[in-house]
């Protein structure tokens, strides 16, 4: 995604449609986000993180791990696989939130596969 996409305004459309700025993934100030994670942290007492990644410049690399050809008017198909174990690799869930999303942010590109 880019900047041109998520900053697009659509008009006359119904108040429910899911293109609508109010029905895009915000965060706590109201500030576009484009994924989101819950963690539940048990110890040392229960706590809910909300962690929203923001910045699409840094977080919209995703690799294609093989060629892929296609003819022109083709529907391309991918299969997208998800590790979300590689986004909490190397993270200190002990830290600040401040200091965990920064930590989790940098593991974003790596947990998106497109076969």
């Amino acid at each position: 995604m880019n900047d041109k996409i998520t900053n697009n305004e659509f008009v006359d459309l119904p108040t429910s449609h899911v293109l609508l700025n109010n029905n895009k993934l915000k965060d706590e100030n109201n500030n576009l986000a484009f994924a989101s994670v819950r963690y539940v942290k048990f110890k040392p007492q229960k706590d809910t993180l909300n962690i929203y990644f923001r910045d699409l410049d840094v977080h919209s690399k995703i690799k294609i791990d093989s060629i892929i050809t296609t003819s022109k008017g083709d529907h391309v198909r991918y299969t997208i696989k998800t590790d979300y174990l590689k986004l909490f690799n190397n993270v200190n869930l002990d830290s600040s939130l401040a200091v965990i999303e920064k930590q989790v942010s940098r593991n974003f590109e790596r947990i998106i596969v497109v076969k």
